[in-house]
């Protein structure tokens, strides 16, 4: 593929009136006792990026990589879009599905699951900071396992375990509300070529390959 196809899948999980982070008991009087929350939860933005070996490639007319033009698009994002939660998650070298990338960053590690971008990780860094200098490290090296990796991302959203990764453990959900939005963005240059983990072909029988009746 000659260009860059942002695919931007705006799913909310869960869509309802938002008035705080956690609904409380309601009796008469308890807003004007207490007080209340009135601010809705950041939205979370799990972004999958195409880490795979044709982004490597440079597509007619451009003098960059599309990895390349890929990193600084989404550092661009996440530099300046504010109150939003980001997280990134990269595919799979060798095995299905996508992962997200722990790296030592300042001193201290740093995983790339949904977090609040103006929080500190380390000294004077914030997650923000940290995120966009790993997101600056992503090579172009492995396959495309788009479905697989959209169906980790649900995985993680969902706090279950991973379907891909040799993890032990739940995956902690960044979901905070019922009313939160929650997002995935995938930046690839193009179609799949490695999505054929049982984990996809078992969910539904597409009887000798006619899924025409699968929903």
């Amino acid at each position: 593929m000659n260009h860059i196809h942002l695919y931007i899948i705006m799913a909310m999980l869960l869509i309802a009136p938002c008035s705080g982070y956690a609904l409380q008991d309601s009796y008469i009087g308890d807003t004007a006792i207490y007080g209340g929350s009135t601010t809705a939860p950041k939205p979370n933005v799990l972004i999958l990026f195409d880490s795979s070996g044709s982004m490597g490639s440079t597509c007619a007319g451009c003098t960059q990589s599309k990895r390349d033009i890929a990193r600084a698009v989404v550092s661009n994002l996440i530099s300046t879009t504010n109150g939003v939660n980001f997280g990134v998650m990269r595919f799979n070298n060798v095995d299905d599905g996508g992962r997200f990338i722990t790296s030592n960053i300042g001193g201290s590690s740093y995983t790339t699951t949904i977090k609040d971008m103006d929080a500190i990780h380390t000294g004077t860094t914030t997650n923000r900071q940290a995120l966009i200098n790993i997101v600056n490290t992503i090579p172009a090296s492995d396959w495309t396992p788009l479905a697989e990796a959209l169906f980790e991302s649900m995985r993680y959203y969902a706090g279950g375990t991973s379907a891909f990764n040799a993890t032990t453990g739940n995956y902690t959900s960044p979901i905070m509300a019922s009313c939160q939005s929650n997002y995935v963005i995938i930046i690839t240059d193009g179609a799949s070529t490695q999505d054929l983990d049982s984990v996809l072909t078992g969910i539904y029988d597409c009887g000798g390959g006619d899924c025409s009746n699968a929903h």
